[in-house]
């Protein structure tokens, strides 16, 4: 179902939007008009103005509640910057933050919240050079209190410039990456090397420049490659656009055919020559970009915007749209068909209900009305979010806790495919093929699994989904 929830005034837009458990923050208006940090409690059906006029707000990355931030300078020639950070509906931050010399005046450019502790912040600043930007990392572990300029490495290429990229570690909230590029307009190699501090800052050790995005998500010491696209609308080979999961301890690589799959599930009845797929899933530095996202409590689950480039007779049409996995990419589903003029701005995953706000231009309504920018909800995912521990419209778990065996049992046909035990970092821990499955219930051995939560997934032949909490205790 798709509800439509603004439709922002001519001349205006819904330009970003983050979500937690039915609370809301949206980034709203335009420069010309002013732009405001709207606030909602109740699943975007009202919206309440936390701030207007605001310059420069920025989303958090994906995390603990909804979080956005804002930074700008005070003057052209001051070193201090105002700083401000909204959390729900509460202004918790608003100060000046500076350094003690202020013959160069900077810029603060990002503000990260840590995604697993929100209590930890880390505000970039950049003094630029005659060489490039010089960018440095304030943290601060108690919500903006006391600043501390944290020892970053140098690069091997110590250059004029410097710029820096933080990823967070999903699976250790003290823990975080930073990659450091000394390259300046007189040359040097334009590499990140990557660092992980286990301590919030205080020290760093190198680690693989090989390192992807949100790190942890698929268990610890993991992180993800993504390619720049999906695929180009001249590239027909389903071997292009794949994404590599990588396992930093054991330096292996699992490869997950996206591409492959998405054809396989959404268009079962076309082949590559005639259908092409193309989709955006770059990420810049830790965030999402606006036509993709994720949520670090719901692992194996993205949306994805998809350009899709059809050869219908002789002609070409090129069209948008959005789709989701809740998998890892093994099945894929529509959440906004193609549409001609389809215009990402943002999206969301509400991790508590499965739901997915997008921040759109140009979307055709179910009434066939071609709006202009909208903040639409869709909840087709609600029928693959997690249930309440042990039950399901369609799945009985029990016993549940569980200590040795738990049977899992189906309503109606079966027709399984697999079943899997998954832990909340994402990591498959059981799986079972339609092979072994008998009827519409099985027994499954939990007594090689450590206490603690987990999700059964069961995947049916029709691609559909159902997922149930088990809790195992021993």
């Amino acid at each position: 179902m798709i509800d439509t929830l603004i439709v922002a005034k001519k001349g205006e837009g819904v330009n970003a939007v983050k979500v937690y458990g039915g609370e809301l923050l949206l980034i709203s208006g335009s420069a010309s008009s002013g732009i405001e940090l709207l606030h909602s409690n109740n699943r975007g059906t009202s919206f309440t103005v936390i701030m207007d006029t605001v310059s420069r707000p920025i989303p958090a990355v994906p995390g603990k509640g909804v979080y956005s931030s804002c930074l700008y300078r005070l003057d052209d020639t001051s070193s201090a910057n105002r700083v401000w950070v909204v959390n729900g509906s509460e202004l918790v931050y608003d100060d000046t933050v500076g350094v003690p010399d202020a013959s160069i005046p900077y810029f603060a450019v990002a503000m990260y919240i840590n995604p697993v502790d929100p209590s930890v912040w880390i505000l970039k600043i950049d003094r630029s050079t005659i060489g490039g930007p010089y960018e440095y990392l304030f943290m601060s572990a108690d919500r903006g209190t006391h600043w501390d300029l944290l020892p970053i490495p140098m690069s091997t290429y110590n250059g004029s410039a410097r710029r820096i990229y933080v990823r967070f570690d999903y699976s250790d909230p003290k823990a975080w990456f930073v990659g450091v590029n000394g390259r300046d307009v007189f040359g040097g190699p334009n590499t990140y090397e990557w660092h992980r501090t286990a301590d919030n800052g205080q020290t760093f050790a190198r680690v693989t420049d090989d390192l992807g995005y949100m790190n942890g998500m698929f268990g610890s010491q993991t992180s993800v490659t993504f390619p720049n696209r999906l695929q180009l609308p001249w590239q027909r080979e389903l071997s292009r656009g794949n994404i590599v999961i990588f396992h930093h301890e054991t330096n292996v690589r699992d490869t997950i055919e996206w591409t492959k799959n998405i054809y396989s599930s959404l268009f079962p009845n076309n082949d590559n020559a005639t259908v092409d797929i193309y989709a955006g899933v770059y990420m810049a530095g830790s965030d999402e970009s606006a036509g993709f996202t994720y949520h670090p409590e719901h692992p194996g689950t993205f949306v994805v915007g998809m350009g899709v480039d059809s050869l219908v007779g002789t002609t070409h049409v090129k069209a948008g749209g959005v789709i989701a996995t809740t998998d890892t990419s093994r099945t894929w589903k529509w959440i906004i068909k193609p549409e001609q003029q389809l215009n990402l701005q943002s999206m969301s995953i509400d991790p508590v209900d499965g739901a997915v706000y997008i921040c759109v231009n140009g979307y055709r309504d179910p009434a066939d009305k071609l709006n202009g920018f909208v903040l639409i909800r869709v909840t087709p995912l609600k029928e693959t979010s997690v249930a309440a521990v042990g039950t399901s419209k369609e799945v009985s778990v029990y016993p549940n806790p569980a200590s040795s065996e738990v049977t899992v049992e189906m309503d109606g046909e079966s027709d399984i495919e697999y079943i899997r035990i998954i832990d909340p970092a994402g990591n498959v821990h059981m799986e079972m093929s339609t092979a072994v499955w008998a009827g519409n219930n099985g027994v499954l051995d939990v007594n090689g699994l450590v206490t603690g939560l987990y999700t059964v997934t069961i995947t049916r032949k029709d691609h559909t989904l159902s997922a149930v909490r088990l809790a195992v205790i021993h």
